[in-house]
């Protein structure tokens, strides 16, 4: 019985540090040759012919596409021609939410109304990431497709790699540097802001200057000129303190690697899992984060319980290296839930796959 013949739409490995959906990409084409198909990076745009890792990106196109028996759509949706072309000749159509769809579509439905809408656009199905399940009803209405729940997954190998190619060392040693705080969020809508953060580091600033070194804000040169950013962090003793600074985009590893950063702080709304936490986790650095699914890993508060993050902060300046052995066994445990190792999410897609409508 010959193999089940998979597409993933991909973009490049130049984009594999600026956009989360190029690593989904990557991680699920993993995943699925681990459940015994033959799977292809493509795309139909600019990225054809490129490489997403050591994966060569195919172009889909007209002929390639009929070649297929399922293509999933995780970083593009395959074009209206390529659609009808591919629903009329037998392939099946998965889409992919690994993005907070209901989140941003109302944020574009005021704010930008005449935005395309990203939705399933009839009849196919549609597989969410697990944090962004409270998003089922939505999908299923405006899509009209049968909605399942995926398995979220990470791999450290991209990770790894960065690091190996620029001789980086981003583990945790020692608290040289644990009390110089970064905040990591993406700052582009508000699911992952640096608004949250900065409260929870004001508390204690004000309660104990001693406490906070530094808190480096990164993706937040749009933040220099923005009116209300400046608003609300004028009357800070953060600032007045000449403690809090905006930075550019960078990579993570880079900034721990260098002793720019030592704790990283992070927040989000309806975004329970990303690859940052993730990412600190491995490390083995103090990650101060709200993300229940991973609560037994790192330092947990709920929600926008700001006390308690500021509980959770002095908690890991304090405390970290003397817990050190039991913090990376908890990362670990939790790590191994999301890993494409694990059976649970190989057979978790496996069986997805095997029960397309």
């Amino acid at each position: 019985m010959s193999k089940l013949k998979i597409a993933v739409t991909c973009k490049d490995s130049s984009r594999i540090w600026s956009n989360g959906l190029t690593q989904n990409g990557y991680f699920l084409i993993g995943l699925l040759q681990k459940c015994g198909y033959e799977v292809d990076a493509v795309s139909q745009f600019e990225e054809a012919g490129k490489k997403l890792e050591e994966f060569d990106i195919k172009l889909l196109d007209a002929d390639s596409i009929k070649k297929y028996n399922v293509v999933i759509e995780v970083c593009y949706s395959v074009t209206d021609r390529l659609l009808d072309i591919a629903l009329k000749s037998g392939v099946k159509i998965v889409t992919i939410n690994y993005g907070n769809i209901l989140m941003l579509m109302q944020e574009d439905m005021i704010l930008n109304p005449t935005s395309f809408p990203a939705v399933n656009r009839g009849g196919f199905d549609t597989w969410i990431s697990p944090h962004f399940e409270f998003s089922k009803g939505f999908v299923e209405v405006t899509s009209k497709g049968r909605v399942s729940i995926c398995p979220y997954i990470w791999d450290p190998k991209i990770f790894n790699k960065y690091c190996n190619e620029n001789k980086l060392d981003p583990f945790y040693k020692n608290n040289k540097n644990i009390n110089k705080i970064g905040v990591f969020e993406s700052n582009i809508n508000m699911i992952k802001t640096a608004i949250y953060p900065l409260i929870s580091l004001e508390k204690l600033e004000r309660e104990n200057k001693d406490f906070i070194k530094e808190v480096l804000i990164f993706n937040g040169l749009s933040l220099k000129d923005n009116a209300k950013f400046k608003e609300i962090t004028s009357n800070f003793d953060l600032f007045s303190n000449k403690k809090l600074s905006v930075e550019a985009r960078y990579p993570m590893p880079n900034m721990l690697a260098k002793g720019y950063v030592g704790t990283i702080l992070s927040h989000q709304f309806y975004c329970d899992l990303n690859y940052l936490v993730l990412e600190g986790l491995y490390t083995g650095v103090p990650v101060i984060h709200n993300s229940e699914a991973c609560m037994d890993a790192g330092y947990f508060y709920k929600g926008f319980d700001a006390d308690t993050c500021v509980d959770k902060i002095k908690e890991a300046i304090l405390t970290h290296d003397e817990n050190i052995a039991s913090y990376k066994k908890s990362a670990e445990e939790v790590l191994f839930k999301f890993s494409v190792d694990n059976e649970e999410n190989i057979n978790g897609y496996k069986n997805l796959v095997e029960n397309i409508s």
